[in-house]
This record gives C-alpha cells, sequence and structure tokens, in this order.
C-alpha cells in the first residue's frame, strides 16, 4: 500500500516540469538518483508480475534483454517506439545482449516489420518473469525535466548501469531515443516490411510513381476528429481558418520542387485530407486514421506503416505547421529511413 501512494504521489507530478516535487528531487538527490528514482517508480506496478518460483538455470534463457511493448508501462507514437527500439539495439550490439523485440501491443509488430539482418524474434519465447532470472526496467524520457541534451546523457548512463544485473534477463520498457544517430542503420539491420505490407506499397509506388514529394500536417485534437494527448478542438471558425492556411502552403511547396509532380499529403485528420482530396496535384493513400498510442484497429496500423514508408520513398519530406499544432516527429524518422531530405515549414 505504501508503495502504490508513493507510486500515485510521483506519477501525479512528475509530468509537470515545472513541479515543485521534481525540482526538490533533483536538489536533494542529484540528477542521476532522481532519474533512476522516477524510472523505478513507472516500474512498481508489473513487479508483482514477478515470481520466485519458475526458475530457469539454463543459459538459454539468460543474458538477454527484451524490449517490451505489451501495454504495461509506457506506450507512445510508432515512429517514437521505433526510435527506442533502435537505439537499445544499438547498446546491445556494442555490450554483447541477444536483443529481442516483444511487441504485441497495441498490434502485434510482426504482422507489418519482419526480421532483415538480424533475427530479434527468434528467442521470443524464451522469455521469463523469475525474480531470480529477470528484472523489469522502465527508461523513459523526461526533457521537461531535465532538458533534452540532459536526458540523452541519463540514458545512456542508465542504459550502461544495466550491464551489472549480470546473466538476468532485462525487460525494458522505454521511449529512449539516445542513439538516435544509428536510427537509419538499425533499422535496416532489424526490419524490412512484410511481404502483405510490401506488396501494398509497391501497389502505391506503381500509382503515384518515383517523382514525388510529401508533405506531413499533424493537427492532434485541434480539428477534433482524432482522440490524442495534445491539444483541444478549435471553435468552428478557428477549425476552418487553420484548414485554409495549410491547405494554401501545398502548392507553393510543391512549385520549389520541379522534379515533382505529385504531393503525397499525410495527416492525423480525415477531415483536412477530406478537405485537400480535390486538388489535382494532391494524392492520398486510403485508409481510416488512428494513433498507435492508443487502442487501434489492423487497417489503421497499416495506414500509419504505409505512411511512413511511402514518405521514406519521396523525393523530399515536410512537415507544415502553426504555432499551435503538433511538432511531430514522425515524418522526420521516416524520412531518415529512406536517408532523403526533411524540412519543417512554419506557416
Amino acid at each position: 500500500m505504501f508503495y502504490k501512494l508513493i507510486y500515485k504521489f510521483f506519477n501525479h507530478f512528475i509530468s509537470r516540469p515545472e513541479s515543485l516535487v521534481n525540482s526538490i528531487g533533483i536538489f536533494l538527490l542529484g540528477d542521476k538518483k532522481y532519474f533512476n528514482l522516477i524510472n523505478y517508480l513507472q516500474i512498481l506496478p508489473i513487479k508483482k508480475r514477478y515470481s520466485i518460483n519458475n526458475r530457469h538455470n539454463d543459459k538459454y534463457f539468460c543474458k538477454k534483454l527484451f524490449i517490451m511493448f505489451d501495454g504495461n508501462v509506457y506506450n507512445t507514437g510508432l515512429t517514437d517506439k521505433l526510435r527506442a527500439i533502435t537505439s537499445v539495439y544499438y547498446w546491445t550490439k556494442k555490450n554483447g545482449y541477444d536483443f529481442i523485440i516483444f511487441f504485441n501491443y497495441p498490434f502485434d509488430l510482426q504482422e507489418f516489420l519482419i526480421p532483415n539482418c538480424y533475427k530479434w524474434d527468434e528467442n521470443k519465447n524464451s522469455i521469463v518473469y523469475s525474480k531470480k532470472d529477470a528484472v523489469p526496467k522502465a527508461l523513459i524520457s523526461y526533457n521537461g525535466i531535465f532538458g533534452e541534451k540532459k536526458n540523452v546523457e541519463l540514458h545512456k548512463y542508465y542504459l550502461d548501469s544495466l550491464a551489472k544485473e549480470g546473466e538476468k534477463q532485462i525487460h525494458l520498457y522505454t521511449n529512449t531515443y539516445c542513439y538516435d544517430e544509428y536510427f537509419r542503420e538499425c533499422f535496416h539491420e532489424l526490419f524490412k516490411p512484410s511481404l502483405e505490407l510490401k506488396k501494398e506499397l509497391d501497389f502505391f509506388s506503381k500509382e503515384i510513381g518515383n517523382s514525388y514529394i510529401t508533405i506531413s500536417f499533424r493537427f492532434a485534437q485541434l480539428l477534433g476528429d482524432l482522440k490524442d494527448t495534445f491539444g483541444k478542438p478549435l471553435p468552428q471558425n478557428e477549425k476552418t481558418e487553420l484548414i485554409l492556411k495549410c491547405k494554401e502552403a501545398i502548392l507553393p511547396i510543391l512549385k520549389k520542387n520541379p522534379n515533382a509532380s505529385k504531393v503525397l499529403v499525410t495527416s492525423d485528420s480525415e477531415t483536412f485530407l477530406a478537405e485537400v482530396s480535390s486538388l489535382p496535384y494532391v494524392y492520398l493513400l486510403p485508409g481510416k486514421i488512428g494513433h498507435t498510442a492508443n487502442n487501434i484497429s489492423k487497417d489503421e496500423v497499416k495506414k500509419t506503416f504505409w505512411d511512413m514508408f511511402m514518405i521514406s520513398k519521396s523525393l523530399k519530406a515536410y512537415m507544415v505547421r502553426t504555432k499551435q499544432m503538433y511538432k511531430s516527429g514522425f515524418a522526420k524518422r521516416a524520412a531518415m529511413i529512406g536517408n532523403i531530405e526533411f524540412e519543417e515549414v512554419m506557416i
């Protein structure tokens, strides 16, 4: 009961960067110890899953790091998950751990991405929930508390500290991005589209051709047609004004790219996509929109992967936003996969 109360207390305040609790915690403990504490509190709710029984002394079960996306601790958008996967994979390569992706929430990753050069699913069934043989860990970003640069430093320190667990399995819940510079390299070592996904992407590529740019718009809840954590729905007149402003930004960007004949527009708003669908120079991918931090259907997940890979195949990727719109990293990460130029345009 005591730990539950402590967890609830800290969980209420650590999400607020300006919180006095954070300031006091850093002052008393220092950055590293406070960072360790708030990550430990994140993992408390699932420690009860781990039993002293059911031990596995076979070395086959040990010295493995499972990156966990099972809905129990922390959930983010698709490219945030992929950033975490690639960062942790890079660390395991440096430190001699087997790397396994345990990803079954809010969808099964292997329906869309399959192993490429590294068999990250090979030992998935070797996961154990024994206190003697495995340890759950949380490594969450707190940019608002520590700042981005310090956050990366703390994440690298935290990952290095995992080596003290010896032969135990590590079950890591994380949204880290501390080795982001290796994102593209690690992504292609780990992943390729599933056969079904590749077939669909080939169809879209044939339809649109090779000479297209992409422009992405992330409205979150501003237009009132997506469940998200960012923003509140605008009054109707402001929605109309925002849609018009964004719509009018498309053609000038296309004109800056004389080698492009089409614009693939991606967005988290079905309302906005409907508004631009009649523009002759705009190409839209089909499908219903959802956010992979929520409960999401297979078709909605598929649409997200379509957007990501089609952005990665374009001549150049843009993200257009106003100050009130969400600064998403989705299009930027997708561009990194294809090693293409990315540009953010403020309007």
